[in-house]
């Protein structure tokens, strides 16, 4: 039947279960009588969608905190540094580290500090947009990508996710973060996480000899 391959391809090649849904329906409608014949096919090639979009997901979460992880991170920025090259502003990145890590995790426990990731997780993501990527790095190291944004919004942002976080605590004991921003440059695109994570550590001595928390005052 010369239909069939047609009717299929499109299912056979979906890779997302909402895509593989649409072309299930599409290939019994072009398959009329004989779709009962090819419904087991068709069912399994729906199921492996559905297992490609998983295991997709999990190549590119972090599993403790449910975050993108360093790789789904790169490859973002990546996608946003070509769209700079087109034109417009951004992307911005904000860098965030757990100050208290080492101390929470010998005084409390690694449990702790596995909660302590979860709690900043869970206060990036309240902090950004709905169009900004949180990612964790490793270990305590996390990140926030904001396309489309300036100088002055990856300031706000980087003070407001360092309010968010130190409104938290693990079990009764305050979380602290330093932070570093930076704003890719159509002229040196590169230079954007270097920039960031010098602000960071700038902002860590500062905070270390007890001088300005504010992320806005890094240079």
């Amino acid at each position: 039947m010369p239909l069939v391959p047609e009717a299929l391809t499109a299912l056979a090649c979906a890779e997302d279960p909402t895509v593989a849904r649409e072309a299930l329906k599409a290939a019994r409608r072009a398959l009329g009588e004989e779709a009962e014949r090819y419904e087991p096919l068709m069912e399994l090639l729906c199921r492996r969608a559905t297992e490609l979009a998983r295991l997709r997901r999990l190549a590119g979460s972090d599993e403790l905190t449910g975050l993108a992880n360093r790789r789904a991170f790169k490859l973002a920025l990546d996608r946003e540094r070509a769209r700079l090259e087109r034109g417009g502003i951004g992307p911005a990145v904000v860098l965030i580290d757990l100050d208290d890590m080492k101390s929470i995790n010998d005084d409390l426990g690694h449990a702790a500090g596995d909660e302590a990731l979860q709690h900043v997780a869970e206060a990036l993501q309240e902090a950004v947009r709905g169009s900004d990527l949180v990612a964790r790095l490793g270990g305590d190291e996390l990140a926030l990508l904001l396309p489309e944004t300036c100088a002055q919004g990856a300031r706000a942002v980087a003070e407001r996710a360092r309010r968010f976080v130190e409104a938290r605590s693990v079990r009764g004991r305050p979380l602290r973060t330093s932070v570093g921003w930076a704003v890719a440059s159509p002229d040196e695109p590169d230079a954007l996480l270097q920039t960031a994570d010098a602000r960071l550590y700038a902002d860590k001595r500062r905070r270390r000899r007890g001088q300005s928390r504010s992320p806005s005052a890094a240079a």
